[in-house]
């Protein structure tokens, strides 16, 4: 399913295009700290902090940590380390939130939906597979999607997870008369 669900064509293919501009335009510039990690990096830097501050320096640390967006050379490198991590799959995941918290970071939702299937095309903005290649991933997709059951929705990538998931292995789908359980 297109995160635009039932617009018309046209604008569906717009929106496309635009999100392939705007990856391509994003993997193409380094990111630049904003103002507000620069202060944090100088309170941080301080010699002699106030006692009374160290937690709010070290949370504020934490946050920026987590929240900073990796190098462009990183991202790409966990694309590469992810496709091949999908396509040498053996066995079903263990831990999946994890698994999708990297697959959602690292790939649009278009992205993840494309390599999933490997009879479509993949968009430009992916590195180019062979259909063998294609379809270990696309497996390797299918295993982590066969384990969503276990998610939890308080994940940020839960909604396009649980779209995968019922787009990979349609039994499962919601029943669309009730809204709720499985179709029959």
């Amino acid at each position: 399913m297109h995160p635009l669900g039932y617009a018309p064509r046209p604008v569906k293919e717009a929106y496309d295009r635009e999100v392939d501009n705007a990856v391509k335009q994003a993997l193409l510039r380094t990111p630049a700290p904003t103002e507000a990690e620069k202060n944090v990096a100088r309170i941080a830097a301080l010699s002699n902090p106030p006692a009374q501050s160290k937690d709010l320096v070290e949370a504020l640390q934490y946050v920026f940590r987590e929240g900073s967006l990796k190098s462009v050379e990183d991202l790409m490198q966990e694309r590469k380390v992810l496709l091949t991590d999908l396509a040498e799959r053996k066995e079903w995941p263990k831990e999946v939130e994890g698994e999708l918290e990297r697959i959602y970071r690292s790939f649009t939702h278009r992205e993840i939906f494309a390599l999933a299937q490997p009879q479509k095309n993949l968009p430009g903005t992916l590195p180019s597979l062979d259909h063998t290649r294609h379809r270990s991933v696309a497996q390797g997709l299918r295993q982590v999607a066969g384990r969503l059951k276990l998610l939890s929705a308080n994940n940020a990538w839960f909604a396009g997870a649980r779209s995968l998931e019922e787009g990979l292995y349609p039994d499962r789908a919601r029943s669309r008369a009730r809204g709720i359980g499985m179709s029959m």
